[in-house]
């Protein structure tokens, strides 16, 4: 049976000169990916709260100066089941400095280690890439 409920979560868009943070992700039949670091965000939790925990969690990095810039209704399948999310958005900049220097940055998510990337904007609106969830890319623009 599947179960029926929509799932809160956040997203932190980072800029670094034209460019932006983001995880690369699979799916098979649809190819690669990229979305923005974040997570879900708990009951009794604020979505901007939410999103520091995430990218503690993640990067072990701390983030300033955040402004939602709106949310986004999410409607897409994983692993063959409807998924439905509601998306916070947000704009941060990195406490670290030096985070914006690097080519990558290793992440960590339930003992899984992945590369985050700066990915250039022009790669996803040219259509060389994908940005996730979508509607994400139209908010940017």
């Amino acid at each position: 049976m599947i179960e029926e409920h929509i799932r809160a979560s956040t997203i932190c868009i980072i800029h670094n000169d034209g460019r932006i943070l983001a995880a690369p992700g699979y799916v098979p039949g649809k190819g690669l990916f990229y979305r923005p670091l974040g997570g879900a965000i708990n009951f009794g939790e604020h979505s901007r709260d939410a999103l520091a925990r995430e990218l503690l969690e993640e990067i072990q990095a701390e983030i300033i100066n955040l402004r939602c810039l709106g949310v986004i209704e999410n409607f897409y399948t994983r692993y063959e089941v409807p998924q439905h999310e509601l998306v916070v958005v947000y704009e941060a900049k990195l406490v670290d400095r030096s985070l914006y220097q690097r080519t990558s940055i290793q992440g960590q998510e339930e003992g899984e280690v992945f590369e985050i990337e700066w990915v250039s904007l022009s790669e996803f609106t040219s259509g060389r890439a994908t940005l996730f969830p979508e509607g994400l890319l139209d908010m940017l623009m």
